[in-house]
C-alpha cells in the first residue's frame, strides 16, 4: 500500500513538471511569434548607383533611428555613436513587434544643430508630416553650412532617410535596407595649374546659389532656401590659403552646400578665386553654361579649373554633376 502510494505520487509530480513545462513553452513560442528581429543596412550611397566615393568624415559618424507603427507612433528610438564615419552601417535590433512599420534615419543630428533635446527618447513621439517637413536654418552668424572639408571632421554631415510600409511577420528574421541620402552637396574644385610656378590661393567666391536653409528629409515638395532667399558666398582663408602646385591638383579646393533650388537665374552659378601671387584670376566664370540651374542634395559637383597666365589670362572649367550617392558637360573655354 505504501509503494502504491509512493507510485501515485511520483506519477503526479510528473503530470504536474509536464503541464509547467507545456505552459512555459507555450508562453515563450507566443512571444516570439508576435515579434520580429529586423537587420538595418543603411547606405549613404543610395540606391547602389553612386559613382563618387564617400570620403573620410563624409559618412555616418552617429546615427538615430526611429521605427514606428502604421498611425506612425514611435515604438523604438535607437541611437549609437560611431568611432569613425562609414559610408555603410548596420544595426540588429530584436523584438520589434510584428505588423506595418516605418523607419527613418538621422545621421549626424548634431551637424545642422539637433540634439537628444529635441529627438531623444520620450520627446519625439509621433512621425507625422510635421517632423518630416521641419527645415533646417543657419543660426546666425555661425551657418552650419556652407564648409569646407576641414570644418566637417567633428561633426560629418547631415545625413537623413527612410522607409516606410515594411511589413514585419511573425517570428521573423528579416534584413532592410535604407537608402539614406547626403542633405547637402558636395562640391569639388580641381586646378590644373599649367604655370611653371606655384601660386596660392586665399580665397574662394561663390555667385548668388547659396542657400541658408533646406528641409531635414529628402523627396519633400520642392526647396526651401531660406527667408533671404539664394545669396552670394566667400571662403576667406585666415592665413596665406592653399598651394596650387604645377600640374594637375586634384581636389584643390572641396566644400557642401545646401541644395540651391531651381534659381532662375543660370548666370549667378559662378566661381572665382582670389590669389596674393596671381591676381589675374581673380574674375568670376560661369560653370553651367547648358541649362542646368540647380545642385541637388546629395550630388557631388566636380569643377575642373585650368590657370594659364603666362601666355593669356585663361580659366576654363569643365564641370560634372556624379551621384554622390554620369553624364558629364563640358563647358567651352572663356577668357
Amino acid at each position: 500500500m505504501k509503494k502504491t502510494k509512493q507510485y501515485i505520487s511520483l506519477l503526479l509530480a510528473a503530470f504536474m513538471a509536464a503541464g509547467l513545462s507545456s505552459c512555459i513553452k507555450e508562453d515563450y513560442a507566443g512571444a516570439s511569434d508576435e515579434t520580429a528581429t529586423v537587420n538595418l543596412v543603411f547606405d549613404t550611397r543610395a540606391n547602389g548607383d553612386a559613382t563618387a566615393p564617400v570620403d573620410e568624415n563624409e559618412g555616418i559618424k552617429t546615427m538615430r533611428v526611429y521605427i514606428t507603427d502604421e498611425q506612425g507612433n514611435v515604438e523604438f528610438n535607437i541611437y549609437q555613436e560611431y568611432t569613425d564615419a562609414q559610408a555603410q552601417r548596420t544595426l540588429t535590433i530584436l523584438g520589434v513587434p510584428v505588423g506595418m512599420k516605418n523607419f527613418y534615419v538621422i545621421a549626424n543630428e548634431a551637424s545642422v544643430g539637433l540634439s537628444a533635446e529635441e529627438l531623444g527618447e520620450g520627446v519625439v513621439t509621433t512621425i507625422d508630416g510635421e517632423f518630416l517637413n521641419q527645415i533646417i536654418t543657419n543660426p546666425d552668424g555661425n551657418a552650419y553650412f556652407p564648409k569646407m572639408r576641414n570644418q566637417i571632421g567633428g561633426l560629418g554631415l547631415p545625413i537623413t532617410g527612410m522607409k516606410t510600409d515594411v511589413v514585419l511577420s511573425e517570428g521573423s528574421d528579416q534584413t532592410i535596407q535604407i537608402d539614406v541620402k547626403h542633405a547637402v552637396a558636395k562640391v569639388v574644385l580641381n586646378i590644373d595649374n599649367q604655370m611653371a610656378e606655384t601660386f596660392w590661393v586665399n580665397g574662394v567666391t561663390l555667385g548668388q546659389f547659396i542657400s541658408d536653409a533646406t528641409y531635414l528629409f529628402p523627396d519633400r515638395d520642392g526647396y526651401y532656401i531660406g527667408e533671404n532667399g539664394l545669396r552670394a558666398h566667400t571662403f576667406t582663408a585666415t592665413t596665406r590659403g592653399f598651394e596650387v602646385l604645377p600640374g594637375e591638383n586634384d581636389e584643390a579646393f572641396v566644400f557642401y552646400i545646401y541644395e540651391t533650388g531651381k534659381s532662375a537665374v543660370i548666370s549667378d552659378f559662378t566661381i572665382g578665386l582670389s590669389s596674393p601671387t596671381v591676381p589675374e584670376i581673380a574674375a568670376a566664370k560661369q560653370f553651367f553654361t547648358d541649362g542646368r540651374n540647380y545642385l541637388d542634395r546629395n550630388e557631388q559637383l566636380v569643377i575642373d579649373a585650368t590657370v594659364n597666365v603666362q601666355q593669356e589670362v585663361t580659366i576654363t572649367l569643365r564641370y560634372e554633376v556624379q551621384p554622390w550617392t554620369n553624364a558629364s558637360v563640358e563647358v567651352p573655354p572663356f577668357n
